[in-house]
């Protein structure tokens, strides 16, 4: 599943988390097409995350809703903000982005692989 973060405090907890195990934070407009076709695609990403018991962390972010948050995640990681987003953490760096179609599961297996 996809959790929902709207704090800092929740954000600093995903940071930490990042350190156990990889982390994807997802950057959603809730008013963008593209953004909700990308969230379609990590929705099913995530199911296959449960299924094959992948220790991977999904988190999403609405940009809109929670623009403060968005714009402290773009503070620290140095990332130009772009909705859809993903950004992978490992160890509480981002080691992967990617915007618009090119959040691809694929892709971020491949990176996984790599960075094991």
């Amino acid at each position: 599943m996809i959790h929902l973060i709207q704090t800092q405090a929740e954000l600093n907890s995903v940071i930490a988390q990042s350190h156990h195990k990889p982390t994807i934070i997802f950057k959603h407009s809730t008013r963008c097409g593209t953004s909700s076709f990308v969230h379609a695609h990590m929705q099913q990403f995530a199911q296959q995350i449960l299924a094959e018991r992948l220790h991977i962390g999904m988190v999403m972010v609405r940009v809109i809703e929670e623009r403060a948050l968005s714009n402290e995640i773009t503070r620290r990681f140095s990332i130009t903000h772009q909705s859809p987003q993903a950004l992978l953490l490992k160890g509480g760096q981002v080691i992967w982005h990617a915007s618009h179609r090119q959040i691809e599961s694929t892709a971020i297996r491949r990176v996984l692989a790599v960075s094991q």
